[in-house]
């Protein structure tokens, strides 16, 4: 992320992998991002392992949370964007964003 004409605004890629997208959830408030992926101890070739983990982002103050997106590769690699406030002024909110989140939902990456 840097700043500039071209720049869509916040973006960050997250390499979630071990963990499935309904084990992953995305929430955003204020201007913070919050990522929290958990599963339950499950057998590999070593043992048994669980995983989880907390990633939180603060936001440069001109991001619109609201328009908030998030994918999910096949490979495992989380994107989230949300674009800069001026790029969307005077737009209204998208009615339906895969995957998108507010303060208010959580939501599950999207495949």
């Amino acid at each position: 992320m840097s700043g500039g004409s071209s720049d869509p605004g916040f973006e960050t890629k997250i390499n979630i992998s071990d963990f499935s997208p309904d084990e992953v959830t995305v929430h955003a408030d204020d201007r913070f991002i919050t990522i929290v992926g958990e599963h339950e101890e499950r057998k590999e070739d070593s043992g048994y392992v669980g995983r989880h983990f907390i990633r939180r982002f603060m936001l440069p103050e001109d991001v619109s949370t609201e328009h908030l997106t998030t994918s999910l590769s096949e490979d495992g690699i989380l994107t989230i964007k949300a674009p800069y406030k001026s790029a969307v002024a005077g737009k209204s909110s998208p009615e339906s964003i895969q995957g998108s989140g507010n303060a208010s939902s959580p939501t599950r990456p999207e495949e």
